[in-house]
């Protein structure tokens, strides 16, 4: 937890020198700094259900970084998603949200005895690496063998050779929040700080099966 809690002293500082500070797409545990994100609970969870009402039994998640909010709130979603289907994780691999630790995160693994047949990871970046190694090292195919869901739904995503179901943020509506909120504060000094969550979007492409 040494992120969040650098974090945490780090918006205490900001607020007892009375500097206009807004958090965004990041959560801390600070009552005292507004904080603007997306819903990454609710786009964890629908992952979760998602992927098993296509009729996926093993399937596996790759994690960002795990002291940061977006790691921790995703995969939460995604484990009462799943649990809400009667369904357990099968692993839980490790990705940084760096493409090469995500690569050895995949051939982690699909070495194990029981591969998955379906991944959700907790950004895109992390998404693309696994498909890539999928493809090019275990010659296996997206979707008809592997799903795959991501998040973030960066430009990437929907290039035709990726094709890749995602949660899309709503990253200009954050922005446009954020700023608004930075303007009041420094309008209004004694102004009470705003806690807000954006409704995040499912995205389906063509990296996830038909629903039979």
């Amino acid at each position: 937890m040494l992120a969040i809690t650098m974090a945490q002293t780090q918006a205490g500082l900001v607020d007892d020198f009375g500097i206009p500070v807004v958090i965004i797409n990041r959560t801390v545990d600070y009552a005292g700094i507004s904080q603007v994100g997306s819903d990454n609970i609710q786009g964890g969870y629908w992952a979760g259900r998602y992927l098993s009402s296509l009729g996926h039994q093993h399937i596996a998640f790759i994690g960002g970084l795990p002291d940061s909010s977006t790691h921790q709130q995703r995969e939460a979603g995604f484990l009462e998603g799943l649990r809400s289907m009667n369904q357990d994780c099968l692993a839980t691999e490790i990705g940084n949200y760096r493409y090469e630790d995500a690569c050895q995160a995949t051939r982690r693994l699909f070495s194990s005895p029981t591969r998955p047949d379906a991944i959700f990871a907790a950004n895109d970046l992390l998404a693309l690496a696994a498909m890539e190694i999928l493809r090019h090292e275990f010659t296996l195919k997206v979707p008809s063998d592997v799903s795959i869901i991501g998040f973030d739904d960066v430009p990437m995503a929907a290039w035709p050779s990726n094709s890749l179901s995602t949660v899309r943020q709503p990253v200009d509506m954050m922005i446009q929040k954020a700023t608004e909120l930075l303007m009041k504060q420094m309008i209004q000094e004694d102004m009470q700080p705003e806690h807000l969550i954006l409704p995040a979007t499912p995205m389906l492409r063509g990296s996830t099966r038909l629903p039979s």
